[in-house]
């Protein structure tokens, strides 16, 4: 295993390989290390209110101790509603967000399964942040421990333009000057974002 050797203050970290076959009598001053990485997305995107939605995190052990619980926190908003978890390994208590059970290796993954339903009078976006701790280890880079998502990740408009309809004041056909031309903007919002003052890119 490698362990973390903590000096006075905590501020001078090195780290001691043990041997396999040696016995530790006391671990005062040595910590294990255990640097994890998450990641979240969400199914389907854009959502459908009133629909089931799915997140799955990943949770990635990095090294260089195996991690045999974790903390993982993730808050839903209240539009995802009666939440449902399903763990790849052990056991997680959603009332405590603790993860328990688990032989997480180096190099090695666990999945938790959220399955909530969007609620039906939600219009708008949804956006949590997830995050994941070691239980027994300490981790030595808090840069990728969070994970963030949003659905629906951009709002999606077309626009058409029509101009075949216009007022032909000289009779000859085709637009003309002093003729009257009259554009048709249809402008369509194919996302879940209600959008109540569209601009003019112009």
């Amino acid at each position: 295993a490698v362990w973390r050797i903590l000096t006075s203050g905590n501020t001078d970290p090195a780290t001691v390989t043990v041997q396999a076959d040696s016995t530790v009598t006391s671990n005062t001053g040595y910590v294990l290390q255990a640097d994890l990485e998450l990641s979240k997305h969400s199914t389907p995107n854009p959502y459908v209110p009133g629909q089931a939605i799915t997140y799955t995190l990943i949770v990635t052990n990095t090294g260089p101790s195996i991690v045999t619980a974790v903390a993982l926190v993730d808050n839903l908003p209240s539009a995802v509603q009666n939440p449902l978890y399903f763990p790849s390994e052990g056991t997680y208590d959603a009332a405590t967000d603790l993860w328990t059970g688990l032989t997480l290796g180096v190099n090695e993954q666990i999945v938790l399964t959220i399955v909530g339903t969007v609620d039906a009078a939600f219009n708008g976006i949804i956006k949590n942040t997830a995050r994941v701790d070691p239980r027994d280890a300490v981790d030595p880079d808090l840069s990728d421990n969070t994970a963030t998502n949003t659905n629906p990740s951009v709002p999606v408009i077309t626009v058409t333009k029509r101009d075949a309809l216009f007022i032909d004041l000289d009779t000859n056909g085709i637009p003309s000057p002093g003729d009257t031309l009259v554009y048709t903007v249809t402008i369509v919002n194919l996302s879940l974002i209600h959008i109540s003052e569209p601009t003019r890119p112009y």
